[in-house]
């Protein structure tokens, strides 16, 4: 992940700009605090399930006095459902219009599927796939759950180890091979 550890969040952001429901927000405001892009679209059943649980993490993160915000970037397929589902989130998000920074922000982060939520911190990348960790820890206790990546993003390695101890199981136990 070497490339993708260092991200200047203004500079990502300048082209394609914030907003905050309708009024625009200057991106050097997130300099000095934890930054989540959140990937999801309202179309996407597992997103909607997700996003109440990211909402009370959010808040009772800000409630404690943590310095946090969520960027929201849409894959919505019109800005009707876009605006729609942002109703229910109280951050920040990339307007419709700059759509096309979605796919470049996608890319960038490498994200394969949604929801996700990426987590950055003075520039660096502390947590490229941070959903599990905010399912297991909706309160935000863990915040900000540096080294608490999804199975699915860890690289592949537990991947390797999970099919190897399955295959095992299988062979000795359902086949009796071993």
């Amino acid at each position: 992940m070497g490339d993708m550890k260092r991200v200047n969040v203004a500079h990502l952001l300048g082209k394609t700009g914030l907003e905050d429901h309708g009024q625009p927000v200057v991106a050097e405001q997130l300099e000095s605090t934890v930054v989540g892009f959140y990937f999801s679209a309202h179309w996407c059943p597992p997103c909607r399930q997700f996003t109440p649980l990211l909402k009370q993490a959010y808040e009772a993160i800000k409630a404690a006095g943590n310095s946090f915000e969520i960027v929201f970037v849409s894959s919505d397929r019109s800005e009707q459902d876009m605006q729609d589902y942002y109703k229910s989130m109280p951050w920040l998000a990339v307007p419709y219009a700059a759509r096309s920074a979605q796919a470049a922000m996608a890319s960038r982060f490498k994200v394969q599927g949604i929801p996700a939520l990426v987590l950055i911190e003075n520039g660096e990348v502390i947590n490229a796939s941070a959903r599990g960790a905010v399912m297991k820890d909706p309160k935000g206790a863990g915040f900000p759950w540096r080294g608490q990546e999804d199975l699915a993003r860890s690289g592949g390695q537990n991947w390797v180890l999970l099919v190897l101890g399955l295959a095992f199981v299988l062979l000795k136990y359902v086949f009796k091979i071993i």
